[in-house]
């Protein structure tokens, strides 16, 4: 049988349209814009919203300050094989987080609540007011690429809005190689920076961050299914920490979690989401009277009573956070593959677990790597049929935060690896595991990646995760594990 790494990161097949990035990973969901086409009406800073003629299937936006104007709304719809433009005037393709303010077309607002097939590309929004920069209702097959959005820490709300209610929702949509940051912060408020519902949207390619809430949520009511979060940097810098006494420091946050599933209530696997190739860092537990109604700073989260079921969550890297997956009592049919869970730890020790499992069940968890962590897992109650295979845990504190002493009926855990790490206290009969003192018993390289993608990129390496022909590990498992 065919034999593969246990903990080498799974890259996923991908499009061969797209080039890849520092990673050398090419999006599978990016959608392709193509070169802007010429201008067929530009808007100058003394033009009204009310000179644009919707006819035109190019509009531009020259630079200059159009944030007076107050909110522009799109009043047209293109057509599945000719979409209509909203662009920055210009030929070149900088991306406006690399612009000077006066090279920039400076929005307050953009709405559409029924117009459909659009291109929005290299604007910029700087909301004000309280209210949202884009709120994109009703507007299928709409695409957001290349834009700035900062709400530059006063606007107090949630910056992006895919509206959710009713009929109105946006569908087969695409927000990409966008930059969305700093809402504001607000005290005992979830102040989130993407707030989406709607089937078959896609979140690919963006810098996500300082968010004084959530950094993506999909919302209840919502039926977000078939959602793609891909490759996207989603963090939190040193301005939305604090310390968990009020004080200045880093070990709490002015926020919540990376992403909240709020809401994936579908027994049908062809609903499912994926949340892939993304990097996450810097989520801590929440500090209310900064920001956030509060949370224990989870990279992915799940929030809300509604049960949620079918998702991916794939190739993702979750570093130097509070806790990593939340998998809890209305979750199940989850599949966690092929992560790297490093530096999952909180200053006070307490509940920090790179996947918590809490009474929940029919989950899958294979192929991951748990590097430096305080808690390889939670497991809490009876949750049956989960399958915990070929993971690899190297400097594990305590592999197990639990009130169970055994899984749930029909739950397998076997032919993982543990490198100073005390192994599961259950496990299959024969458990084919392998258990090892040291760290350097793995044998095993540092990984390192590229994160920042848009804004300045750094590179960041993690010891103990690339295995070589010599790691115990190395034909540990097989190629037969899917997941969904």
């Amino acid at each position: 049988m065919k034999k593969l790494f246990a903990c080498t990161l799974m890259l996923l097949a991908v499009s061969p349209s797209f080039a890849a990035d520092a990673n050398g990973y090419q999006s599978k969901y990016e959608f392709p814009v193509g070169n802007p086409p010429a201008c067929q009406q530009t808007i100058t800073v003394t033009d009204a919203w009310s000179a644009i003629n919707w006819n035109a299937d190019v509009i531009c936006i020259a630079p200059g300050d159009h944030r007076s104007k107050g909110t522009l709304t799109l009043k047209s719809s293109g057509t599945s094989t000719k979409k209509k433009w909203l662009r920055l005037a210009g030929s070149d393709s900088i991306h406006p987080v690399k612009l000077q303010f006066s090279q920039m077309a400076a929005l307050s607002r953009l709405t559409a609540y029924d117009a459909q097939h659009w291109i929005v590309d290299r604007l910029t929004f700087y909301p004000s007011g309280g209210i949202e920069a884009l709120h994109l209702g009703n507007c299928d097959y709409c695409v957001v690429n290349r834009v700035l959005i900062d709400g530059q820490d006063s606007n107090n709300v949630q910056i992006v809005r895919y509206k959710y209610s009713g009929s109105n929702q946006t569908e087969h949509s695409t927000l990409q190689n966008s930059v969305i940051r700093n809402t504001g912060k607000a005290a005992a408020k979830d102040v989130t920076c993407l707030n989406f519902g709607g089937t078959d949207n896609r979140i690919v390619n963006n810098e996500i961050y300082n968010c004084g809430g959530d950094g993506i949520v999909l919302n209840i009511g919502s039926r977000p299914f078939q959602t793609k979060v891909e490759n996207n940097d989603i963090y939190q810098t040193s301005a939305y920490l604090i310390g968990c006494d009020g004080k200045p420091g880093t070990t709490c946050n002015c926020g919540e979690d990376g992403i909240d599933v709020k809401d994936h209530d579908t027994t049908d696997p062809a609903n499912a989401s994926e949340i892939i190739h993304n990097r996450f860092w810097g989520w801590r537990r929440t500090y209310p009277a900064c920001s956030g109604t509060g949370s224990e700073g989870f990279a992915v989260n799940v929030g809300g009573d509604v049960a949620k079921r079918f998702v991916l969550v794939k190739d993702n890297i979750i570093a130097s956070v509070s806790n990593g997956v939340n998998l809890r009592s209305n979750t199940s049919d989850w599949s966690i593959i092929g992560n790297l869970f490093y530096d999952v730890n909180h200053a006070d020790g307490t509940y920090s677990d790179a996947v918590r499992f809490a009474h929940s069940g029919n989950h899958q968890m294979y192929l991951n790597s748990v590097v430096d962590a305080r808690h390889g897992l939670w497991v809490e109650g009876d949750g049956m049929n989960n399958d915990l295979r070929c993971n690899v845990f190297v400097n594990v504190q305590h592999i197990t935060h639990t009130s169970s002493p055994v899984w749930g009926a029909g739950s397998t855990a076997d032919y993982n690896a543990f490198y100073n790490t005390s192994p599961f206290r259950w496990a299959s009969n024969p458990d084919h595991s392998l258990v090892y003192q040291r760290a350097s018993d793995a044998q095993a390289l540092p990984y390192c990646y590229y994160r920042k993608l848009l804004t300045g990129r750094e590179q960041v390496c993690v010891p103990n995760v690339r295995p070589t022909a010599s790691s115990p590990h190395h034909k540990q498992c097989n190629t037969e594990l899917r997941g969904l």
